[in-house]
Formats: C-alpha cells, structure tokens, sequence
C-alpha cells in the first residue's frame, strides 16, 4: 500500500472510512518515516480541528473544570505565568 502522505494533499478520511480495518493497519504505522507520522498527526490535528464543534467533552472533564475552580478560590492552586510554567517544564525535562 503506497503511503497516503506521498501527496501534498492528506486524505485521512479516505484511510479510516474502510470499516473493519484496524487504524494502525491501515497506516502501516511500521513502514511510515518519522516526517510521515508527524505529517499525519497534524492532519488529523487539523481535521478534528474544523469538527471541534460536533466533538462532546467527556462529563469528567467538566468534573475537573470545577475541582481546578474550586481549588483556586480556596487559595490551595493559583495561575502560573505561561513563560514561567515552561521555564519550569524545561528545567524539570533537561
């Protein structure tokens, strides 16, 4: 199976519509370079992107939502500066 990334146009749709077949099969994840992969993931980025109306949260996320909340006002969690919270995801991974 040629892969569906040689092209400048991705077609996932056309990858995933054959019912039955397994995602990593049809992918061939196995033969696929790096550059392919990363390729993939940002079209199906993109892809859930322009769906991101039609896709439902899970109910546990709006439960975590409210115990962030919840700890923020009682003072036990507070916002961190964006600059400051990858400085320290940075220092912590290197």
């Amino acid at each position: 199976m040629a892969s569906p990334l040689k092209n400048d146009t991705i077609s996932l749709r056309a990858v995933f519509e054959t019912s039955g077949v397994n995602m990593k099969s049809a992918l061939q994840l196995d033969k696929m370079s790096l550059e392919e992969k990363i390729q993939t993931m940002e079209a199906l980025w993109d892809d859930l992107c322009h769906q991101s109306g039609s896709i439902a949260s899970p109910d546990w996320h709006g439960e975590v939502l409210r115990e962030r909340d919840a700890a923020i006002r009682r003072g036990d969690e507070m916002f961190e500066n964006w600059e400051t919270a990858k400085k320290t995801i940075r220092d912590r991974t290197s």
